[in-house]
């Protein structure tokens, strides 16, 4: 029997509107360096590619991020393709939270996973999800939610 899983792909819609935005800045740019305004131009070019290099492994590839969760935990990937796995053990709580003005995913680890993690001495949450994914961010804490209270044994929210 097949375990149950579910997995959230990157915004491939959010990564194209970030390109198409930095598209328009790096003509700016190049509009800058035309008409003799070199550091603008250059300074203006190097900002429209950060952004437009980051998104676009999503645009071709919306499965280079992702959030996927199943039966002993979640897993995040990111386009470093760097994994972290996290057993729902590990976990206290999932709960809105602030980053940069913007609502994310709080995530408060147990206090014993938070030290074998180095955690230590931070507040009491030590990770967030961003709302990057294909579903909006509140069906993606419900789910969370969700699947953590069914797979660990005495667990609330």
């Amino acid at each position: 029997m097949q375990s149950e899983e579910i997995t959230f792909i990157g915004n491939r819609w959010g990564s194209i509107t970030t390109l198409a935005l930095a598209v328009l800045v790096g003509a700016l740019g190049l509009w800058a360096l035309l008409f003799d305004h070199q550091w603008f131009g250059i300074v203006i070019l190097l900002g429209a590619a950060v952004p437009a290099a980051m998104s676009l492994p999503i645009v071709f590839s919306p499965r280079s991020r992702y959030l996927r969760l199943d039966s002993s935990g979640f897993e995040v990937g990111n386009l470093r393709h760097k994994r972290d796995r996290v057993k729902w053990d590990d976990v206290a709580e999932f709960r809105w939270g602030s980053h940069n003005d913007a609502p994310v995913i709080e995530i408060e680890y147990v206090p014993d996973y938070a030290r074998r993690k180095g955690f230590e001495g931070q507040q009491p949450f030590t990770g967030h999800i961003l709302d990057r994914y294909n579903a909006p961010l509140s069906d993606v804490l419900d789910k969370l939610i969700e699947w953590r209270t069914r797979y660990v044994q005495g667990a609330q929210h």
